[in-house]
C-alpha cells in the first residue's frame, strides 16, 4: 500500500509541479511550455516556446518553423495535372469537410452563375450509375412546363451551365436538358429499354478533331499562337460531336467559311469546318453554316 501511495504522489508531482533543476530530463521536457500547432494541408508545424530568463531575456520570444523547403535542384517525383493544380489553388484542396472552399493563394475566378439543385444533381447521378428511369418536371424554352420520363446517360458542362445527356421519352430522342430547368424529380420502377442506353448515343461516342489557327484578320497572329499554345501555328483539339459546338462557342472560335466574324473575342478560326459535318451541336458554333444552307 505504501508503494502505491509513493507512485501516486510521483505522478501528481509530474503533472502539477514545476520541474526542478536536478530532476530527470524527461520530466523537464514533459513540463515544457512548448505548444505545437499544425498548419493544415501545408505540411508545416509551427513551434512557439519560451525558456527561463537564465537562458535569454523574457522579452525576446523565438519562433521556429519545421517543414520542407524547396531547393533549386528539386524535381517532383510525380506528374500533376495543371487543371487540378489550378482548381486547388483557386478553390482549395478537397479534404472531405463541408463549408466554403478557401484558396491556397490569393486567387479570383469567375463564379458560376447557375448551379443545379443538389437534390436534382443527386437523383440524376444515381440514375446514371444505376441505369434508372426518372420522371421530371421540366421547363422548356419552347413548350413551357412539361412532365417527362427520361433515362439520364451522362453529364456535360458547356462552360455556362450543366446539362444532362438523356433519352427523352417525350421526343423520343437523346437530348441535352439543362439541370437548372428541372423543377422536380422522382424515380420510376421501369427499366430502360436497350435503345435508351449510352451505347446508342452516336453523337456522344463520336469524336471530332478540330484545327484552330490564328484568325486571319488579326494584325499579330503570333500573340494568339503564344496565348493558346500551338504547334506549327495550329492547335488541334478533340471533342465529342455532341459537345463540339459548345467548345467552339466557349472559346469564341470563328467557324464561318470565309472567317468573316469580327470582334476582339474572335482570335481563332476553325480551319477544317468539314469536321463539324453531321455533329448536332454544330448549329451553335459561331458563324457555322452547313454547306447546303444557302441552297434553294
Amino acid at each position: 500500500m505504501e508503494l502505491i501511495d509513493n507512485i501516486s504522489r510521483l505522478f501528481e508531482d509530474d503533472l502539477t509541479q514545476t520541474p526542478r533543476p536536478g530532476r530527470n530530463s524527461r520530466l523537464r521536457a514533459r513540463a515544457s511550455p512548448c505548444t505545437p500547432t499544425r498548419r493544415s494541408r501545408r505540411g508545416l508545424c509551427r513551434l512557439s516556446s519560451s525558456t527561463s530568463s537564465s537562458h535569454r531575456a523574457p522579452s525576446a520570444p523565438t519562433e521556429s518553423l519545421v517543414g520542407y523547403r524547396v531547393t533549386d535542384d528539386f524535381r517532383p517525383l510525380f506528374e500533376h495535372s495543371v487543371e487540378r493544380a489550378l482548381s486547388a489553388l483557386a478553390k482549395g484542396l478537397g479534404d472531405g469537410q463541408g463549408g466554403a472552399p478557401s484558396c491556397l493563394v490569393p486567387c479570383e475566378y469567375p463564379a458560376p452563375m447557375n448551379r443545379p439543385a443538389i437534390e436534382v444533381l443527386t437523383a440524376v447521378t444515381r440514375a446514371i450509375s444505376g441505369q434508372r428511369v426518372l420522371s421530371i418536371s421540366y421547363m422548356s424554352s419552347t413548350s413551357g412546363a412539361t412532365e417527362r420520363e427520361i433515362v439520364p446517360l451522362a453529364l456535360a458542362d458547356n462552360g455556362l451551365c450543366w446539362h444532362v445527356r438523356a433519352f427523352d421519352g417525350r421526343t423520343p430522342a437523346i437530348r441535352d436538358l439543362v439541370l437548372t430547368r428541372v423543377r422536380s424529380v422522382r424515380f420510376l420502377p421501369d427499366a430502360p429499354l436497350p435503345e435508351e442506353s449510352v451505347a446508342n448515343d452516336l453523337q456522344w461516342s463520336r469524336e471530332v478533331e478540330m484545327e484552330l489557327v490564328p484568325h486571319p484578320a488579326l494584325p499579330c497572329p503570333k500573340l494568339t499562337a503564344l496565348g493558346y499554345p500551338m504547334t506549327d501555328g495550329v492547335r488541334r483539339i478533340r471533342a465529342k460531336a455532341a459537345l463540339a459546338g459548345y467548345v467552339l462557342r466557349r472559346w469564341s472560335v470563328d467557324c464561318a467559311e470565309a472567317h468573316s466574324l469580327r470582334g476582339t473575342e474572335y482570335r481563332r478560326w476553325l480551319r477544317n469546318r468539314a469536321a463539324l459535318e453531321g455533329a448536332d451541336s454544330a448549329s451553335i458554333a459561331p458563324g457555322y453554316l452547313p454547306k447546303d444552307a444557302g441552297r434553294g
